[in-house]
C-alpha cells in the first residue's frame, strides 16, 4: 500500500530518482503478474507509465 501512496513523488523528484521509481513500478507489476499467473496484467498496469513519464519530464525544471 505505501508504494501506491508514494507513486506521486515521481512528479517531483529529480531525474535519476524519477526513473529508479518508474523502474521499480514496472518490476513490482511483471513480479505480480508472473507470481498469480496473470497475463494481460502487465499491459493494463503498466500501460500509463509512459504518460507518468511525459508528464513529469514536463514538469522537471529546466536547467542550463
Amino acid at each position: 500500500m505505501g508504494w501506491e501512496i508514494a507513486f506521486p513523488l515521481v512528479f517531483v523528484a529529480p531525474k535519476l530518482l524519477m526513473i529508479a521509481l518508474l523502474t521499480m513500478g514496472v518490476v513490482f507489476h511483471v513480479f505480480c503478474a508472473v507470481v498469480m499467473g496473470l497475463n494481460r496484467f502487465v499491459w493494463a498496469f503498466c500501460g500509463c507509465y509512459p504518460s507518468v513519464w511525459a508528464t513529469a519530464m514536463l514538469l522537471m525544471p529546466k536547467t542550463a
